[in-house]
């Protein structure tokens, strides 16, 4: 989860790379502070799924149902059975533990900068085939040519330097290997980041708006995301936790609902 408040404020007012990326990093160590002792799994905005449209899940998953859904939806190009698989920006571990349970992986790798998250993922998924690293987005502490996918949701954003993430996940893609890709921009950005993405050395196979979608699990998971917010901000900062929850009414949602954002998925590859 995040909010064009946070992007706003740092690529305006604070224009160093550097900080805004200690920033965010801060702000994530803080956030994974006030969750420490919640079961939250996900930290993304989710995908609706419509009337004809379906995804079954074990019955432990249906209270993060949205979130899986977006996971889903951004793997959906591709066979991922028997292939070694890297998460970048994991989080909380809910995504990976999805793919690992659910699409026959050999292995998933998922990494994360946030000391708190990385702890939590490796005490939480036992799986054999699941494995945690403390890292940075720019700088992947694998070898060249290690992954046959790279999966990245909803945190690109929050990256100093976007140019050398996309050059790190090339490098560590095999030749033919696929990114798996969703984040979101704010309209002023959109060019610049489309941009970013063709000089990347990798082909766009797949592109997606799935924006609606977003709005649409957001309205159906407020009430939740409302509460928990509540319950770990600080009084005096919970107008910004809201911010980052895109709970109904906020700055995020309403850059969705009204079209200044906009949320798209890719499956690019690798030649």
């Amino acid at each position: 989860m995040a909010s064009p408040f946070f992007g706003v404020f740092f690529s305006r007012v604070l224009p160093s790379k550097w900080i805004k990326g200690k920033l965010w990093d801060r702000w994530y160590r803080y956030f994974n502070r006030k969750v420490e002792h919640e079961s939250l799994r996900f930290m993304n905005f989710g995908l609706a799924l419509y009337d004809h449209e379906s995804l079954n899940l074990q019955a432990t998953d249906e209270l993060e149902r949205t979130s899986i859904q977006l996971y889903d939806r951004v793997v959906s190009a591709c066979n991922l059975t028997g292939t070694r698989v890297l998460e970048v920006s994991c989080g909380r571990g809910g995504g990976a533990d999805y793919l690992v349970r659910y699409k026959k992986l050999a292995q998933v790798s998922g990494l994360d900068r946030t000391p708190n998250a990385v702890a939590f993922c490796r005490k939480v998924y036992p799986a054999d085939n699941l494995h945690f690293t403390c890292g940075d987005a720019m700088s992947l502490p694998f070898p060249d040519d290690t992954f046959d996918a790279v999966v990245n949701v909803e945190a690109s954003h929050c990256y100093p330097d976007m140019p050398k993430f996309l050059s790190e996940v090339r490098r560590v893609l095999k030749p033919g290997g696929r990114f798996l890709y969703a984040d979101f921009r704010r309209d002023k950005l959109q060019e610049a980041w489309h941009q970013q993405l063709q000089a990347s050395g990798l082909k766009i196979e797949v592109e997606e708006d799935i924006t609606r979608r977003v709005v649409d699990s957001l309205f159906r998971t407020n009430e939740r995301r409302t509460s928990l917010m509540r319950s770990i901000a600080p009084r005096p900062l919970r107008r910004v936790f809201f911010l980052f929850a895109g709970t109904k009414g906020s700055m995020m949602y309403r850059a969705f609902d009204m079209g200044r954002a906009k949320y798209i998925r890719f499956c690019m590859r690798k030649p």
